[in-house]
Formats: structure tokens, sequence, C-alpha cells
């Protein structure tokens, strides 16, 4: 009986490891579906290329609560065997095998009626979401996905110096929008003061650290952007640039809603 006690509790455990898994990376942004699938197969050491789990391991919380489960999963599944095989190979135990058999099945039966049913299974999830947001401090959106920073935007940071395009100028006289460029935050030069959200009347100062989001070339080009009337020119061209990207992009998507209301019109 030992043996099979010890087995119980080794099955719970992992359901709960599987059932923590999954919230872990729900709080991270994945659907409960597809976390519960990757906290499933990370969990049994079963691995699939797909758009989901590359998604999990291109995401450093995501690849650090998958790589708990794989290293808990093969504890538990040695142990779990190790116990299954000394329960029922000992023959001078207090039950027979088959008292055994049918005590496993029936706990095991018992165990998943309960986790399926709905008031206990969104009672565990409140309670295993509680412990997860006191003990840890899990992203509950991956910014590597909203920002698309896969499709060659960045956030970068750049120092406004004395000669350059920035400096001595407002948001509004910069216009920075008309390029494709967002200006996130801006930190004093030599001070812990940090505009937040800055408005157009913001003005930069030689010094000044601001925290810039775009694409890559955009950010780069901007960086070296000199004073005057070649930073101006400069300026002129990555608005043209950027007007040319919105005409492409609205043309993706209307030709999307075109398809989309093709779609709708086939189904009725």
């Amino acid at each position: 009986m030992v043996e099979l006690t010890a087995l119980f509790s080794l099955i719970v455990l992992s359901l709960l490891a599987v059932r923590v898994g999954t919230v872990a990376l729900v709080k991270t942004g994945l659907t409960r579906d597809v976390a519960a699938f990757q906290a499933q197969s990370a969990f049994m050491g079963v691995g699939f290329t797909t758009a989901e789990s590359e998604s999990v391991v291109g995401n450093p919380v995501r690849r650090r609560i998958v790589r708990t489960l794989m290293l808990l999963g093969f504890g538990a599944i040695t142990s779990t065997l190790g116990t299954l095989v000394v329960t029922f190979a000992q023959s001078g135990s207090d039950l027979p095998q088959g008292a055994k058999i049918l005590i496993l099945l029936s706990f095991v039966l018992v165990l998943a009626l309960i986790v399926h049913v709905g008031p206990f299974d969104r009672l565990l999830d409140r309670i295993i979401s509680g412990a997860l947001e006191r003990m840890t401090s899990l992203s509950t959106i991956d910014l590597h996905e909203v920002l698309n920073l896969d499709k060659g935007y960045r956030v970068a940071s750049a120092t406004v110096v004395e000669a350059s395009w920035l400096a001595d100028r407002s948001l509004r006289q910069l216009g920075l929008a008309d390029e494709g460029v967002l200006v996130l935050n801006v930190q004093r030069g030599g001070t812990q003061v940090v505009i937040g959200t800055p408005s157009a009347r913001t003005r930069l100062h030689p010094g000044d650290q601001v925290l810039l989001y775009g694409l890559e070339a955009d950010l780069a080009d901007l960086h070296h952007r000199p004073s005057g009337d070649a930073g101006d020119q400069l300026h002129a061209a990555a608005v043209a640039r950027q007007r040319l990207r919105l005409v492409g992009e609205r043309s993706e998507d209307e030709a999307a809603e075109a398809q989309a209301n093709s779609g709708q019109a086939e189904d009725a």
C-alpha cells in the first residue's frame, strides 16, 4: 500500500506541475489551448516543430518555464516508472495484483473527473495564478511579438548630441511620426527625470536619452543624422519612404479585407 500511495502522489504532483506550467505560459500571452499543449509536451519530453513551439523557444520567459517542465518531467516519469515496477513486482505485498490495478485505475479516473469539473478547474487556476503573481514576475505580454521585432522593427536608445539634427527641437518640429518613428520616452541628460509620454511640445536637448521605436534602418539613419539643411533633406527622404510604405500596407490591408469579404460571401 505504501508503493501505491507513493505512485498516487507522483501522479498528482505531475498533473499539478503541468497545470502550473500551463497557467504560467498563459500569463506570458499564449492562449489556454496552446499553453496546455506546450506544457504537456515539455513535461513528457515530446518535441513538436510547430509555430507555437517556435514562439515558446524564442521567448526567454517561456523558454525558462518549458526548461523547468522538462527537468521536472524527466524526474517524475523516471520515478513513476520505478515506483510502478516496484508496486507490481513485489510478491509479498498486502494486496493482490488485481486489486492494485483496480485501485490505480479508479484513482486515475476519479482524478481526471475532478480536474475537468468546471468550478474545481477554475478554482485551481485562480490559486495557481495568485501564487505565481506573488512568487514571480512573469510578463503578461510578449513584447517581441507585439512590437513585431522579428520583422525589422526595433526599440533603440539614442543620445542627443550637440551636432545632432534632434537637438534643440520639439517633437512637433521634428515630425518623427511622419518617418514612421515613435518616441517612447525621454530621459533628461544628467538627471533621473523621465518623460514617459512625451507630447508634441516636448523639446529635446543635448545629453537627453531618447527611446525610439521603428524600422532598424530608419533608426540607424536618424542616429547619425546631422543638423542643418543636410538633416532636413534626410528627413524629407525618410518621410517619402514612409509614405510609400503606407501605400503598400494599405494595399495589403485592402486585399486582405476583400479576400475576407469574398470568403464570407461564399459561406453565405
